[in-house]
């Protein structure tokens, strides 16, 4: 009864162990086995590593007959067996948290009763399940977290960057890359690289069925390979280029509705070890959840590239029809930005801030030529139309969904912090944020810039100009934000030429 009782107590402990998250090294594995198994049986440890699982630790030294390396075959074919005249079995551990895995093998120097036979059997039975559900509850926690992260995001880097860093983690890989369908030519390219020449890589085309992401999208069946060197249809240079080392490729087609949209590869596991079937079966698992989420994602791209491309339509129809307002947009929209980062904006609202900036003028494409295109100063008549242009402005796109924030840039950068400006004279912290930081952008760029009836002043004398405007023109805490941004730059810079 001691025995057995000393077996289930090792048994509880483990998964304690496990539970508790304290399964990070030999060592507690081998405290908990000298504490339960010391005077009663003897022992091995083996720990997983490239060669298989090697011994770390035996307690008996005069026990020559056991393996000194395992394979995984050795430990789950059977339970307790017989080997010159003494029972033994194995406890199995595993952890994706840690990527660690152990074999306890527990010698009995008799063999068993059938009655005790059957109850370790039954206890090492229950043990190996328990390692299931605990590695299949972590697996699930962690693809709900990843699913929970990716579900309302529209940018597709984001979501292609979490979902290769959840690939890295649950197996334990070096690497991991995703490659999306071009449908137009039906070929296969690099949206994620794990490298410093991610680049030059992303460049490179796989046409269906070459290489083994190729032939994974070809059969929308998954692949493991875990020695590529061996392998015909490894496609080398991709190794060529980046500088890379493959030794073994896990690769799984990504679908969602049924239609093929790319594939997710898992590559070189950390310990050396093979990628199995379960392996297979946790990555599939990340390709469904990730199906749906990549093509919206990949759809919001695209038709953000196409608006993208819409605007800087409208703004070169514009620059067309007056040479000295070329490029006027672009660098109001980089210095926006650039406040709108000293700001510490999120990255949300930066992009919608530079869209504001880069629409600021589209409604100079309603003021006639004979006053957009004057080479002289405008006549105060002539003024009053142009500025009718951020109104013009505000029209022009007030039809677009969601595009609030956007049109209040547009619509009020001609506003001034002391409510002489126009068009509604709003005043202080009453003119929307956009319009605020355009306004400074906008005058620091015209100052600038050359005019048909004046060359543009010195930078340095914008931005004086733009000190003078604090709290009257422009709001004093977006300029003190703004000038020190430009302060620290050149302090930089200057420590870098020093």
């Amino acid at each position: 009864m001691i025995m057995l009782r000393k077996i289930f107590d090792l048994s509880y402990y483990l998964q304690d162990l496990l539970l508790k998250g304290d399964f990070f090294d030999s060592s507690r594995i081998l405290d908990l086995c000298d504490s339960s198994l010391k005077g009663y049986f003897d022992y091995f440890v083996y720990s997983n590593t490239y060669k298989g699982f090697i011994v770390i630790f035996k307690s008996n030294d005069k026990i020559k007959y056991f393996k000194e390396v395992l394979t995984k075959q050795d430990f789950t074919s059977s339970l307790v067996k017989i080997e010159d005249g003494k029972s033994y079995f194995d406890f199995y551990l595993f952890s994706r948290k840690y990527h660690k895995e152990f074999v306890i093998r527990v010698i009995i120097n008799e063999v068993l009763s059938k009655d005790d036979e059957v109850f370790i059997n039954n206890l090492i039975s229950s043990f190996r399940n328990f390692i299931k559900i605990f590695d299949h509850n972590y697996t699930r926690g962690k693809l709900i977290e990843v699913l929970n992260d990716i579900s309302e995001i529209n940018d597709i880097q984001i979501v292609i960057s979490k979902l290769t860093k959840t690939v890295k983690e649950l197996l334990g890989v070096e690497a991991s890359s995703i490659l999306m369908k071009d449908e137009k030519s039906n070929e296969l390219y690099f949206r994620q690289v794990d490298s410093e020449k991610g680049e030059i890589i992303k460049e490179l085309k796989i046409p269906l069925g070459k290489g083994i992401a190729g032939k994974v999208a070809l059969t929308e069946e998954y692949m493991i390979v875990n020695d590529v060197s061996n392998n015909p249809d490894f496609f080398s240079v991709v190794d060529e280029k980046s500088g890379f080392k493959t030794r073994s490729i896990l690769a799984v087609p990504i679908k969602s509705l049924n239609e093929l949209i790319g594939v997710i590869e898992a590559i070189n596991k950390k310990d050396f070890s093979n990628f199995d079937s379960f392996d297979a079966s946790v990555l599939d698992m990340i390709a469904d959840i990730s199906g749906v989420t990549l093509l919206t994602a990949n759809l919001y791209e695209r038709l953000e590239k196409l608006f993208r491309s819409i605007v800087d339509a409208l703004i070169k129809s514009l620059e067309a029809r007056d040479e000295y307002t070329k490029g006027h947009s672009e660098r109001v929209r980089i210095y926006s930005t650039r406040i709108g980062i000293a700001m510490g904006l999120s990255k949300k609202d930066l992009k919608r801030l530079q869209l504001s900036a880069i629409l600021h003028d589209i409604g100079k494409i309603g003021i006639p030529d004979s006053v957009l295109r004057k080479p002289d100063k405008l006549l105060s008549e002539e003024y009053e139309i142009i500025k009718k242009h951020p109104v013009i402005g505000y029209e022009i796109l007030k039809s677009v969904e969601d595009f609030e924030d956007v049109l209040e840039g547009v619509k009020y950068h001609h506003e001034r912090f002391d409510g002489n400006g126009y068009p509604e004279g709003l005043k202080g912290k009453d003119i929307p944020l956009f319009a605020r930081i355009i306004a400074i952008a906008d005058t620091l760029d015209a100052i600038a810039s050359d005019r048909p009836y004046r060359k543009g002043a010195p930078f340095e004398v914008a931005l004086e100009e733009i000190k003078k405007g604090k709290g009257t023109q422009f709001d004093p805490e977006i300029v003190d934000v703004f000038l020190h941004s430009i302060s620290e730059e050149s302090l930089h810079q200057k420590a870098s030429r020093d």
